[in-house]
């Protein structure tokens, strides 16, 4: 089993589905993988204005979605899972057995942020040195 600790500032995407969700707009959760995806299905199927009042052709596209979501919840479709949090604030354990057996699903990539991510964190208008000094 897989739990994963994501973060306000964790985007999440699917590359299979074209799907991507922006950090915040899931909110902060401690989960399993199909945890944070039927919470995903589930706020896009209550979110106002999506379902109801979106013109027909949105309609369709979001049904059809949330129909391949359900394929992907019922172990019929395989997607992978990218939980990317620039802020560090996020994670994901194995729970298994014998905890030094690596999981060959689960991959955990370290990167650089870029100026972009550091930007939208506040980190660049941030200063770190001489910060005692009047400006």
């Amino acid at each position: 089993m897989i739990l994963c600790c994501q973060s306000e500032t964790c985007s999440m995407s699917i590359p299979e589905l074209d799907f991507e969700v922006g950090g915040r707009a899931l909110g902060g959760r401690f989960s399993t993988p199909e945890g944070l995806l039927q919470a995903a299905a589930q706020q896009l199927r209550e979110a106002p204005g999506l379902m109801g009042d979106a013109p027909g052709l949105a309609q369709d596209k979001l049904s059809g979605f949330l129909d391949k979501l359900e394929e992907v919840l019922e172990g019929k479709r395989a997607i992978t899972l990218v939980l990317d949090d620039p802020a560090g604030n996020s994670y994901v354990q194995c729970l298994s057995d014998d905890p030094k057996l690596p999981d060959d699903g689960l991959k955990v990539t370290h990167y650089e942020r870029s100026y972009e991510q550091n930007d939208e964190l506040g980190l660049n208008d941030m200063k770190t040195e001489g910060y005692d000094e009047e400006t």
